[in-house]
């Protein structure tokens, strides 16, 4: 063929194109599932001293929610959801929820891969009569695809 744009044309109408790079899940779909992480408090201020070195273990869901994530964590005095989107191999989440007789607000960056988590959260807690914050390092892997839920998202 003598003209470059001919042969563009004839391999999008052969198909060719579409099978040039092979289909890959969205992100949803891939961090989709049960989680079992492992949480250290690296830093926290005078009012929250006692927190820095602690360590925990959760289960956590993530779950498709429309173009973004939902993360159901198991603290507060209920499970919480938080919300995000995924933005390459990074998730930010982040929300308010009621702890130990005040309020905590965190937001979370969760890097991804190959079944993988790893990342930080920066909190603030705070009640009518005090104020701290802190730091958390978070890793953890993927244990499952998520449960089943009394009330699918669409």
């Amino acid at each position: 063929m003598k003209h470059p744009l001919a042969l563009v044309a004839a391999l999008l109408l052969s198909g060719c194109a579409g099978r040039i790079r092979p289909s890959v899940p969205a992100p949803q779909e891939r961090l989709s599932g049960s989680w079992s992480v492992k949480k250290l408090v690296i830093m926290a201020t005078a009012g929250c001293a006692d927190e820095r070195g602690k360590r925990a273990s959760y289960e956590l869901v993530i779950r498709r929610d429309g173009d973004g994530l939902s993360l159901e964590a198991p603290w507060g005095r209920e499970r919480e959801t938080f919300r995000g989107k995924p933005r390459g191999k990074e998730v930010r989440f982040n929300g308010v929820y009621s702890d130990r007789g005040g309020r905590t607000k965190e937001a979370f960056i969760f890097t991804f891969g190959a079944d993988r988590l790893t990342g930080t959260s920066g909190w603030t807690w705070w009640d009518v009569d005090a104020e701290c914050s802190g730091r958390s390092s978070w890793s953890g892997s993927k244990t499952g695809s998520p449960p089943e839920t009394s009330n699918p998202t669409p």
